[in-house]
C-alpha cells in the first residue's frame, strides 16, 4: 500500500494535484460520453460540462463502491476503474481538450478586460488560496473530515473493503464523495482526496456564474460567483474533507436545468433535473429534501399549466433511480434506508429508541434560543416540541439576523470569532438579496422562482437541524438575486456605484483575510518547509497521543475512544466508544467493572485512549460509565499507560486480557 496511507497520509503537492487531475479527467471524460448517449448535445457547452462532472463523479464513486463491496478496494482495482472510465470516455477528450481551451480564452479576457475584472481577480485569489488550503493537512478545522469522511476512505483502504462501520452511523449515508476520497488517498494521499471536496466548490461557482447569465442577466455572472466565493463558510469548506459544497453544486446545477425546463419545456431539461437531484441524494441525504421540492416544483408548474403528470413521474423515476443504490445498500445492510434516521418506522441494526430521541434532541438544539433540559424536552407534546427553543416563533423570526450576526449559535461549539470567521454566512445575503424588491419591473422571472424556492427550503431548515452549513445548498439559490441587486447598483453609477463598490471591495479584503488566517499557517508545509508532524503537533490537539499509539502500539492493536472521534491519523483498527455512537457496547446492562472489560474482550479492543476535555476527566466525573471506568482501573482490569497532549487532557489505557496479561 502507498506510505501515505500512514500518518500523517500527507503525499508530496505535485503527486495529490495530478492524482486529482486524473480522476477528474476520466469522470469527466465519461460523463461527456453520457451526455452524448442521454441526448445532451445540443445543451450550451458550459452547461454540458457542468452535468458531465457531475454525472462522472457519480459514476465512478459507483464503481468504486462496487469493488470495495466485493472486497476489491486496492490501488490497482482503483486504477481498472479509473483506466475503464477513460476508456469509455475516450471519444470525448478532443471535446473537452477544446472546451479547455476555451475556457482558458475566457478567463484571460476576464481576467484583463471585462468590466468586472477585479471580481474575476478575487475569484481567482480565492480560488488559489482554497486550494492551498485543501492541499495542507487537515487539522482542528476538519472535524468532520477527520472523524468521518477521510477516516472513513483511510479505513476501508487499510481493510480493502467498504464494510459497516458500526461505531459511525454516517458511514451508512450516501457517500459518493468517500468513494471519491479512496481513489485520492490511494493515488495522492489526504490532498489529493480534499481536492474532490474543492472542486465542487469551483463547480459551484460556475454553476452559479452560468445560472445567473443565463436565466438572470448576463452581465451578473461576476458578482454572483463573488456573493458565493465571499462566504466565509464556502470558503473553509473548500478547504476541508468534507461533502456538503457537493450538495451546493448539484443544487445549484439541478435549479439551473429547472428554469431551463420552465422556459423551454423540453423534456431534457428536466431529465437533467432529475439527474442532478438523484446525483445530490447520492452525496448527502440532505439531497433528499432538496429533490422532494423541486419534485413538488415540477408538480405545481405542471398542474398549473394543466398538463398530465407524467413529467413528474419521469423527472422522480430517473432521480430515484440513480440514487436507490446507496439506500438499498444501507436497507441491506442495517435494515433502514435513511439509517439511522426514521428508526421508529425502520428500526435499524446497533441502534435503539433511546439513542433516535437524544439525536433528535441533539439535532433541535442547534440555533439562536435554549431548550429545555432533555428529560423535559422529550415529555413534551409534539407540537410543543416543534416550537420551542430555537424553533420559537420569535426565534425563527429573527433567523435571518441571529444567523448573520451571531453564527456562534449555530455551530454552537465554536467560538465567537472562529464561529464569525470560519462558519458564517457573511453580511452580503440579508444585505444585498432584499434589494432584489427595489429593482425596475419587469424583473428576471428566474428570481421569483428561485426566491420561492428558498422560501419552502428556509422554512423547511427552520424545522429541520438550525446548522448553518445544512443551509447552505438551499442558500446558493440566493446568489443570483444578490449579485443581480449588486450589478444593478454597480451599473447605476455615481454615488451608488461608489458605496457599492467599496462595499465589495472592503467585504472581498475581510473574506481574504478569513482564508489566510486558515491557509497561512500551513503554507510551510505545503511548500516543504515544515514537515507535517510538527504542524500537526501544533495545529491538532490529538496528534500527539495518535502518535503515541501509532509508535509505541503492536501494529494489530486496537483502540477504543471515548470522547474523541477525530482518529484519521491512527494507524490502528479502532472503534468509538461512548454511548451514543452505536450499541456495540450495551452500557445499561454493564454494571461493573468485569463485565465493561469483558466487553472491551468481546471487540477485541487492546487500548482505551480517553480525551478528558470532551469526556470529561476520570478522577472527577461521577456517572455511571466514568465510575466504571475508575473500579476497572483500581482492579488492575486497566492500566494507565500514558498520560498525552499539552495539557495531558489524554489517557492512554491498555486493557487487561485474559490469563491477566495487557498488550
Amino acid at each position: 500500500m502507498p506510505g501515505w496511507l500512514s500518518a500523517p497520509n500527507l503525499a508530496p503537492v505535485p503527486l495529490a494535484l495530478f492524482a486529482w487531475a486524473a480522476v477528474f479527467l476520466a469522470a469527466t471524460a465519461l460523463g461527456w460520453s453520457l451526455t452524448r448517449w442521454l441526448g445532451f448535445n445540443g445543451l450550451l457547452r458550459s452547461q454540458r460540462f457542468l452535468v458531465a462532472a457531475g454525472l462522472g463523479y457519480v459514476a465512478v464513486a459507483y464503481g468504486i463502491l462496487s469493488i470495495g463491496l466485493a472486497g476489491w478496494l486496492r490501488p490497482w482495482a482503483i486504477a481498472a476503474i479509473l483506466a475503464a472510465a477513460l476508456l469509455a470516455g475516450a471519444s470525448s477528450m478532443r471535446d473537452l481538450v477544446d472546451l479547455f481551451r476555451e475556457d482558458l480564452r475566457r478567463l484571460r479576457h476576464a481576467l484583463t478586460q471585462s468590466s468586472a475584472r477585479w471580481l474575476y481577480r478575487f475569484l481567482a485569489v480565492w480560488v488559489v488560496l482554497v486550494l492551498l488550503g485543501a492541499l495542507a493537512p487537515s487539522d482542528g478545522r476538519d472535524w468532520d473530515g477527520l472523524s468521518e469522511h477521510l477516516a472513513q476512505a483511510k479505513t476501508y483502504l487499510r481493510h480493502g473493503r467498504v464494510e459497516p462501520l458500526w461505531y459511525d452511523h454516517h458511514s451508512h449515508f450516501p457517500n459518493t464523495t468517500v468513494m471519491l476520497c479512496c481513489a485520492g488517498l490511494a493515488f495522492g494521499g489526504q490532498g489529493a482526496a480534499k481536492l474532490f471536496h474543492w472542486s465542487f466548490a469551483v463547480l459551484a461557482l460556475l454553476a452559479a456564474w452560468g445560472l445567473a447569465r443565463l436565466w438572470v442577466h448576463p452581465g451578473s455572472g461576476a458578482t454572483v460567483g463573488w456573493v458565493l466565493a465571499s462566504t466565509p463558510a464556502i470558503g473553509w469548506l473548500a478547504t476541508v474533507g468534507y461533502v456538503d459544497l457537493a450538495s451546493v453544486f448539484f443544487c445549484l446545477a439541478a435549479a439551473e436545468a429547472l428554469l431551463a425546463w420552465l422556459e423551454n419545456d423540453d423534456r431534457r431539461d428536466l431529465l437533467r433535473a432529475g439527474l442532478l437531484c438523484g446525483a445530490g441524494m447520492t452525496a448527502k441525504m440532505q439531497g433528499l429534501f432538496t429533490f422532494a421540492v423541486f419534485g413538488l416544483a415540477v408538480l405545481f408548474f405542471t398542474w398549473r399549466l394543466r398538463r398530465p403528470l407524467v413529467p413528474v413521474v419521469f423527472f422522480g423515476l430517473v432521480a430515484v433511480l440513480l440514487a436507490c443504490p446507496w439506500y438499498i445498500k444501507s436497507y441491506v445492510t442495517t435494515g433502514n434506508p435513511f439509517y439511522p434516521f426514521a428508526y421508529g418506522i425502520f428500526g435499524g441494526k446497533h441502534w435503539s429508541a433511546e439513542q433516535a430521541r437524544a439525536y433528535a434532541y441533539h439535532h433541535a438544539s442547534f440555533g439562536y434560543g435554549s431548550l429545555p433540559p432533555e428529560s423535559q424536552w422529550q415529555e413534551l407534546p409534539f407540537l410543543a416540541k416543534r416550537f420551542s427553543g430555537p424553533r420559537s416563533p420569535l426565534s425563527m423570526l429573527l433567523a435571518p439576523f441571529t444567523l448573520t450576526f451571531f453564527p456562534e449559535y449555530y455551530d454552537p461549539r465554536q467560538p465567537r470569532l472562529t464561529a464569525m470567521a470560519l462558519f458564517s454566512i457573511g453580511p452580503m445575503w440579508l444585505g444585498l438579496a432584499p434589494l432584489v424588491l427595489l429593482l425596475p419591473r419587469p424583473r428576471p422571472r428566474a428570481l421569483a422562482r428561485l426566491a420561492g424556492l428558498f422560501a419552502i427550503f428556509w422554512l423547511l431548515w427552520l424545522q429541520t437541524t438550525q446548522l448553518a452549513r445544512y443551509l447552505l445548498p438551499w442558500l446558493a439559490l440566493l446568489a443570483p438575486l444578490a449579485g443581480h441587486a449588486l450589478q444593478t447598483r454597480l451599473d447605476a453609477g455615481g454615488v451608488s456605484r461608489r458605496a457599492f463598490g467599496m462595499m465589495a471591495a472592503a467585504w472581498s479584503l475581510v473574506a481574504l483575510g478569513f482564508l489566510w488566517m486558515q491557509v497561512g499557517p500551513a503554507l510551510p508545509v505545503i511548500a516543504g518547509a515544515q514537515s507535517a508532524e510538527s504542524y500537526l503537533r501544533r495545529a491538532l490537539d490529538v496528534y500527539q497521543a495518535l502518535d503515541y499509539v501509532n509508535r509505541f502500539t503492536p501494529p494489530d492493536a486496537k483502540v477504543g475512544t471515548y470522547g474523541e472521534p477525530r482518529l484519521f491519523y491512527l494507524d490502528r483498527d479502532y472503534l468509538w466508544a461512548d454511548p451514543g455512537h452505536s450499541q456495540l457496547i450495551d452500557y445499561s446492562a454493564t454494571n461493573t467493572a468485569r463485565a465493561l472489560a469483558g466487553e472491551y474482550r468481546r471487540l477485541g479492543l487492546t487500548h482505551i485512549l480517553v480525551n478528558q476535555r470532551f469526556f470529561g476527566r476520570l478522577d472527577e466525573t461521577s456517572d455511571k460509565l466514568h465510575e466504571l471506568l475508575r473500579q476497572s482501573l483500581e482492579e488492575g482490569l486497566l492500566r494507565r499507560e500514558a498520560v498525552l497532549g499539552r495539557g495531558g487532557e489524554f489517557v492512554l489505557l491498555q486493557v487487561k486480557q485474559d490469563g491477566g496479561r495487557t498488550r
